[in-house]
């Protein structure tokens, strides 16, 4: 995915305020776990556990909900995580 896929939209609800990439074509928002973390304010490795039992029993497609992008300052790619909504 880059970034001409996607437009950040800023959510704001309850105090909290999250730039989140949206899909607009697909319907779908892209976040890294630590976003869904803070979005569900959850622990991120809830979120992770979470991920990987998706992925594990295939209930989603990992081609089509997870993208890897560089983000400016990284060091390596970071994964981006789809919602469809």
């Amino acid at each position: 995915m880059n970034e001409k896929n996607y437009q950040l939209i800023t959510f704001t609800e309850d105090g909290l305020s999250l730039d989140v990439r949206v899909d607009a074509e697909k319907e779908t928002v892209w976040l890294t776990q630590a976003e869904m973390a803070e979005l569900f304010g959850v622990d991120r490795t809830r979120i992770t556990r979470h991920v990987n039992s998706i992925l594990k029993d295939e209930e989603v497609d990992f081609e089509s909900n997870v993208r890897k992008t560089h983000f400016a300052n990284a060091d390596r790619p970071t994964a981006l995580y789809g919602l469809e909504g």
